[in-house]
């Protein structure tokens, strides 16, 4: 008898935190998928209904996102392709272009929710970092990761 009124206590706190748990907003993680699929759809310009972003130069961005028209975007450091899709083309002639010395390979992939519900693209040079559903239901993509060459990871800023 004595121990179950040790472990009672516990048991109400546990009871709490699920039940506040549930109560809850829909956030959590985002989970990226590698697709071979993101840089042929990015080229064809097909009518995606996805809204581009970048990171890095303007004129050969290391990232660019495309995220669903209507996923509410927490925009961080990204900037706005101004020119969509006809930008997002341009990008992939330069990332592509055969005199363009090769220093890094781009991958693409799927962003999707804890759900499964599908979120946008994500093509790099930088792997997948992290990304999540704050609090107020915006998406969050953070900016890649990249390795110093010293071992240090360090956010990148965009400068090569």
């Amino acid at each position: 008898m004595a121990a179950c009124r040790r472990f009672l206590p516990g048991l109400g706190l546990l009871y709490l935190i699920f039940f506040v748990a549930a109560c809850l907003p829909e956030t959590g993680h985002v989970t990226w998928q590698a697709s071979a699929e993101v840089e042929p759809a990015l080229a064809a310009g097909v009518k995606s209904g996805l809204v581009y972003y970048y990171s890095g130069s303007e004129n050969v961005p290391h990232t660019i996102i495309g995220i669903k028209e209507e996923v509410p975007f927490r925009r961080n450091l990204w900037q706005p392709a101004e020119f969509g899709e006809v930008q997002v083309r341009e990008w992939l002639e330069n990332i592509d272009n055969p005199h363009r010395p090769i220093t890094y390979i781009y991958s693409g992939g799927k962003l999707y929710s804890r759900k499964g519900d599908f979120l946008g693209l994500w093509y790099s040079k930088y792997r997948f970092y992290s990304g999540y559903i704050d609090s107020e239901g915006k998406l969050v993509v953070q900016p890649p990761i990249r390795v110093h060459h010293r071992g240090i990871f360090r956010r990148d800023s965009g400068e090569e």
